[in-house]
């Protein structure tokens, strides 16, 4: 396959393990940093997701990156031939034996199954890949809004229906509860009935909450969500390859019949949460990765020696730096919500990551804060007689990633109880300007 029918991001799988996909992971008794795959290790698992990196210098090759911890793939040793992940450093030089690909396959060995390098092609070889933009991760209490400005609600009836004609999100008709599936599928309850909601054999293919909790194995009961906009999806029910929308003709009754998203199957998301706060932020600093580093002119000035002999003249050079960050995580919708972080920053020093400062903000997850700063430094040269020189004030500009661990306390909007919950999901984002210096050009005559 070639590189360009790759999408940016993916997960890689088994395909005897439909359900298990490849990720960083120590496990005792083998080596450090071994790339494995376990059953554990689902779809919505953020340490699966991976990379797809090009070679800077050969367009026949690619790199292999988690995306989570910054780690590239690469051969272990020559003896035991093991595929691990423990550079945050792409290696470009194909001669290098730790350099992937490197003309050989790689084949799942072991248990755990680990990926190991292979002189021969076997079915152990052929594995499959998920594009990471498909999988939706919903948070877990949501009501869903539909385009006559209702939401869905249990109708209490003997049939277990839902349709749009709720005015309050928070009611507990309006709940539904996620269900993540290692597959990238979802399961829906419906908290008022406590069942899961299930395709019907009517002619409508009316939607019911009336699975049980073994039922995972039943088409019908499964839905695949697709992201339309930050706050708004579409859900394709599996059973019938059909999307979900508001009936318009029924009772505005939820089914499982649209050819194609039409507006009457784009929900918008509310997630049930009031408050939310994210503290104790704990920044993973060796799995760090700074990125896509240029030169960059912050400022200059022109110094002017009018005199007879070469003198050392100091002027004022202003100059500007950039810097940039954001917090995000493996949830794919912000549904509108802010969040009150309280934490540390970080920033990108010579070729090193480091905590920098502190921030109190209320924002949602992904948005950028972005500065500008004018400031102002003293530039010294030696000037030749009757001459000027240009001093410039250099910098390298760098993007810098950081995975971090966090707490999170929400408020449910329904009952006003408050859960803590420990994540590892998070990755710090940031741009900023270092290694400044002084570069004097050659003078000019006056």
């Amino acid at each position: 396959m070639s590189l360009t029918k790759f999408p940016n991001f993916i997960m890689l799988k088994y395909e005897p393990h439909k359900h298990s996909f490849f990720a960083y992971k120590d496990v005792a008794g083998t080596v450090s940093g071994a790339v494995v795959v376990e059953s554990e290790i689902g779809a919505f698992n953020p340490m699966a997701k991976i990379e797809i990196d090009p070679s800077k210098t050969n367009s026949k090759y690619f790199h292999i990156r988690f995306s989570h911890n910054n780690k590239y793939w690469s051969r272990n040793n020559a003896e035991d031939g093991f595929i691990v992940a423990v550079s945050t450093k792409a290696e470009e030089d194909t001669i290098q034996s730790s350099m992937h690909p490197s003309g050989f396959n790689v084949e799942i060995n072991g248990a755990p199954l680990s990926v190991v390098v292979s002189k021969e092609s076997t079915e152990f070889n052929r594995l499959n890949f998920v594009d990471w933009e498909s999988i939706v991760k919903l948070p877990k209490h949501i009501a869903l809004k539909s385009n006559n400005e209702k939401f869905l609600k249990a109708v209490k009836d003997s049939y277990s229906s839902l349709e749009f004609m709720s005015d309050d999100p928070n009611a507990v008709t309006s709940e539904q509860e996620i269900q993540w599936l290692p597959s990238g599928e979802i399961r829906i309850k419906s908290k008022a009935y406590e069942k899961f909601w299930q395709r019907g054999t009517d002619s409508h293919q009316t939607v019911y909450a009336v699975s049980n909790e073994q039922d995972t194995n039943k088409a019908d009961t499964l839905f695949w969500p697709i992201k339309v906009d930050e706050k708004t999806i579409a859900l394709r029910c599996v059973g019938n390859n059909k999307y979900c929308s508001r009936n318009r003709f029924y009772y505005d009754y939820l089914h499982a019949a649209a050819d194609s998203i039409v507006n009457e199957a784009k929900f918008e998301v509310h997630e049930l949460v009031s408050e939310r706060s994210v503290y104790d932020m704990d920044y993973h600093l060796s799995e760090a990765r700074i990125y896509d580093e240029v030169p960059y002119l912050s400022g200059s000035t022109v110094l002017k020696n009018a005199g007879d002999e070469p003198a050392t003249l100091t002027g004022t050079l202003g100059y500007q730096v950039e810097s940039s960050y954001s917090f995000t995580s493996s949830w794919s919708l912000t549904a509108g919500l802010k969040v009150k972080f309280s934490g540390s920053l970080a920033e990108a020093v010579k070729a090193e990551v480091e905590i920098s400062g502190s921030v109190t903000k209320t924002w949602e997850w992904g948005a950028v804060e972005s500065t500008k700063n004018k400031l102002e430094t003293s530039a010294s040269a030696t000037v030749p007689a009757r001459s000027s020189v240009k001093v410039n004030y250099m910098a390298t500009k760098g993007k810098y990633s950081v995975p971090f661990s966090y707490t999170q306390r929400d408020v449910d909007s329904t009952t006003g109880k408050a859960t803590i919950t420990q994540h590892h999901d998070g990755i710090y984002q940031g741009l900023n300007c270092y290694n400044f210096r002084f570069e004097v050009e050659k003078a000019v005559p006056l």
